[in-house]
């Protein structure tokens, strides 16, 4: 007799169930549970010895021809081991990939000839360097507007060419228009363009036809890497650094250690993309399990832009007479302008001049923020609005100051200035819809606005030749937030956004404004010493005991009662303490930054340990939260390598 561990359902656990066969992980059966039969996944055989046992088990009721893809659901295992995610919210990513289908499948077989491309040298060394290199993980590390996409694209016409299938992932897929429209014009017939406002009858013939070949080009976000291809070849992950490429909702994964397994798992190669490439990756490169290939470049030889520091100390206004003086010699020549200001609305908190009371959100301990056009103040972590009644919550004294500076208010001071039917504002707030993401990026190509301002979604993907000035209205804000990791993201962002400006045959300049005209980080930017804060960033991790130099794995608490959240958090603290103490660093129980959220307080403990413990202390916390008395208000989630 033989017994197996098996999914039922969405239950947040597995029940064991026996078979007289052997029955292969992945494969659907049918179960009785509660008295009613259930379709049911096996997962995994356990020994069980049934004599010891003041129960029955009981038998699998029948076992199905359908099984999930064998890849695909060895990835999904990876996930559930390592990030310690269960099944249940899962294997619903692989649902449909099932390889015994009752369909009859048409082999496709393709002769196709794909035009070259034009690379340069440069370009074309690294494409043939990975094609014919017997390496499994690369990262092409090249400056902005080195023509990263031309080498993309050279290597997926080699792969087509041997009938071979690449996946190929991008951070947002609402902000890339002409990269996707090149790769359309290029290999419209072969691609499949996966985004979460597909209908499900388009995914499932999508599904099929990257089967069986007949698409052979996956392009998407996160969730392409659950998709099943014929024959992969590359994983190609642009812009590898950005943040949107961890999964912060369960289930919580990073695309990258994703990406990792699954070439490992079908003997194909990893391609990483990014002109700052994310600390981890480097440091990766340096110990030998990444190959690097350089584009030092840019294409056709551009020249990089000229950068022009504003200490923001001389001035009472973002807008500073250097910016305006920069900016109208732009319009003058006809040419356009991007500022970046990261924060969106009018402004950023409502402070009483009286009681000095921040205005908070009534279910989150979080500023609101002001929307002068509709007049309201809005939450950032639930998206509660409130009408401003111009009174404080605190005192009802209606003696208020706007504090801080947004991009509704930057564009509403830069309108008294030039002509306001030439300015383009670009934010989540007015760009919410792929749509007007579309219409907004061909208007401001077709030269329809004069100046573009936005939040970081304008500092990554877009090419606009005609773009000559890039304003950092201000450095500082953009390294405001609480974590190891600001100084490396503030330079990504600065670098990225300044890559914006003079990527034709037009000079491009930068403007830098900070209050801190000096620091290190700004003279890094400058000089495009991506290596100087590496080194710098990595030396305090290591002395810090911060990844990549350990492991971490966050627990977050949270409850709607609060007295109820820290007697619990206070005793699964003690368990996890006692049991991995000699094991790990554990910090002392903490409130989570942002305490409450949408009503739920929130705790977390933190634990930091060495690689060689990291299965022992994953078995461990396992075993702790499995086995958890936890109340249905309540829920506890673990975060490996929390960023």
């Amino acid at each position: 007799m033989f017994y197996y561990n098996i999914q039922v359902g969405k239950r947040n656990m597995l029940f064991t169930y026996k078979s007289e066969i052997e029955i292969e992980n992945g494969t659907f059966c049918s179960v009785s549970l509660a008295n009613k039969v259930n379709e049911g996944i096996v997962v995994g055989k356990v020994n069980v010895d049934e004599k010891k046992l003041d129960y029955e088990i009981k038998e699998i009721l029948e076992v199905k021809k359908d099984k999930l893809n064998k890849n695909l659901f060895s990835l999904i295992n990876f996930i559930h081991s390592y990030y310690l995610e269960p099944y249940s919210s899962l294997i619903p990513l692989i649902d449909y990939s099932r390889e015994n289908s009752e369909e009859k499948i048409n082999e496709v077989i393709s002769n196709k000839e794909y035009e070259k491309f034009k690379l340069n040298d440069e370009q074309q060394k690294v494409s043939d360097d990975i094609v014919n290199s017997s390496e499994m993980f690369h990262l092409i590390n090249g400056v902005t507007g080195s023509g990263k996409t031309i080498v993309y694209m050279d290597i997926i016409r080699k792969a087509l060419i041997e009938d071979k299938s690449v996946i190929f992932i991008i951070p947002e897929i609402s902000l890339t228009p002409q990269f996707l429209k090149r790769l359309n014009d290029a290999f419209k017939d072969e691609l499949a363009i996966w985004h979460s406002k597909l209908s499900e009858k388009k995914k499932e013939e999508y599904r099929k036809s990257l089967k069986i070949g007949e698409k052979k080009i996956l392009l998407g976000t996160r969730s392409c890497i659950f998709q099943e291809v014929k024959n992969l070849a590359y994983i190609i992950i642009d812009e590898e650094q950005s943040s949107s490429y961890k999964q912060e909702n369960r289930p919580r994964y990073h695309l990258k250690n994703v990406a990792i397994k699954r070439v490992m798992l079908e003997n194909a190669k990893l391609i990483l993309g990014s002109a700052t490439p994310s600390y981890e990756t480097t440091y990766h490169v340096k110990n030998g399990l990444i190959k690097q290939h350089n584009i030092l470049n840019r294409y056709n030889n551009v020249a990089m832009p000229e950068y022009i520091i504003v200490d923001l100390n001389k001035y009472d206004s973002y807008l500073t007479d250097e910016l305006i003086k920069n900016i109208n010699e732009k319009i003058e020549k006809k040419e356009q302008v991007i500022i970046l200001l990261n924060r969106k609305a009018y402004s950023i908190a409502i402070k009483c001049n009286d009681c000095k009371v921040i205005q908070e959100c009534k279910k989150c301990t979080y500023n609101l923020t002001y929307y002068a056009k509709k007049n309201i103040l809005k939450c950032k972590q639930c998206e509660t609005t409130y009408k401003y009644k111009q009174s404080c919550s605190n005192c009802n004294s209606q003696n208020l100051i706007k504090l801080g500076y947004g991009t509704e208010k930057l564009e509403e001071e830069l309108c008294e200035i030039f002509d306001e039917n030439r300015i383009l504002r670009m934010d989540s707030d007015t760009m919410n819809t792929n749509k007007k993401i579309l219409k907004a990026y061909n208007e401001f190509l077709d030269y329809k606005y004069d100046i573009l301002i936005g939040t970081s979604i304008i500092a990554k993907g877009f090419h606009f030749p005609n773009v000559t000035l890039v304003c950092i209205l201000n450095a500082d804000e953009l390294s405001n937030i609480p974590s190891f990791k600001i100084q490396e993201k503030t330079f990504e962002l600065i670098t990225q956004a300044a890559g914006r400006s003079g990527r034709a045959d037009k000079k491009g300049y930068v403007i830098i404004q900070s209050f801190n005209k000096d620091s290190d980080l700004i003279k890094a930017v400058i000089s495009n010493d991506y290596e100087y804060m590496y080194n710098s960033q990595m030396e305090t991790r290591r002395q810090l005991n911060f990844p990549p130099f350990t492991k971490a794995i966050k627990i977050l608490i949270t409850d709607k009662n609060e007295k109820r959240l820290l007697e619990f958090s206070n005793k699964l603290y003690i368990k996890v303490y006692g049991a991995l103490n000699e094991l790990a660093s554990i910090t002392a129980l903490n409130d989570e930054y942002i305490y409450m959220v949408s009503n739920r307080y929130r705790k977390n403990i933190i634990m930091y340990f060495e690689k060689a413990n990291e299965n022992k202390v994953k078995r461990i916390l396992k075993n702790i939260i499995d086995n958890l008395d936890v109340k249905s208000s309540m829920k506890v989630l673990v975060d490996v390598d929390p960023t």
